[in-house]
């Protein structure tokens, strides 16, 4: 029920994500664990209302955060207020609302850093992943034998477990007709792993994400 959350800010041009995000808006529930990192093009109230929205499910988002601790980050206190969900300010030498938040934000630096030098690639792939170092966290199980994510979701994990930068043969949609290649070409193209698509509360879509290996071909990394 109760929920914690603060922004991990990117100082500067040089560290802005691809895909132009910018910050990164880190929730964690306090009962089951489960934590998720949502990129954002900024910090205003609708920035923020839409990722505590998918954190907490678009229509029972109420219901499912009870309460939230964060700090005077304005653009949450707004998104909460109009949500109708009792804001607490983290008060210092209290752990449960100061650095439970601290420590998700550690976590999900460090564990940022390390999936993207362990696939080679610079940090500017950021958005994709800190995402998918939070899904790899929530699969893990707790002391009772559930997994996080089950617990959190309600749903059984149902992906191929692959390592973020992995390189794969993958499909592209029909959306991307310049990827696909001529009639007698074969129907895959190598790609690079980028994660996998969530939504609300954090439940897999169904959809891989994969960048295609020749929109590598220009960069300098």
């Amino acid at each position: 029920d109760a929920v914690t959350g603060d922004f991990l800010a990117s100082k500067g041009e040089v560290m802005r994500g691809i895909g132009g995000y910018h910050d990164a808006l880190n929730l964690r529930d306090l009962g089951t664990g489960i934590k998720m990192s949502y990129p954002t093009m900024g910090r205003d109230e609708m920035e923020c209302r839409s990722k505590i929205k998918d954190f907490g499910g678009a229509d029972n988002t109420c219901d499912v955060i009870k309460r939230f601790y964060g700090d005077k980050e304005g653009g949450v206190q707004k998104a909460m207020a109009h949500l109708g969900i009792p804001y607490r300010l983290a008060q210092p030498g209290k752990p449960v609302t100061n650095s439970l938040a601290e420590r998700a934000n550690q976590d999900i630096l460090t564990g940022s850093r390390t999936i993207l030098a362990a696939a080679g690639l610079p940090e500017c792939f950021w958005p994709y992943a800190a995402p998918y170092y939070c899904t790899m966290e929530n699969l893990t199980y707790r002391a009772d034998g559930e997994r996080i994510y089950k617990s959190w979701g309600g749903l059984e994990w149902k992906a191929s477990y692959m390592p973020f930068g992995a390189l794969v043969d993958y499909i592209p949609p029909e959306t991307r007709k310049a990827d696909r290649r001529g009639k007698w070409g074969t129907n895959s193209q190598p790609g690079i792993f980028a994660g996998y698509e969530l939504g609300e509360r954090g439940c897999w879509t169904q959809i891989y994400l994969v960048w295609n290996l020749a929109d590598f071909d220009n960069m300098n990394f």
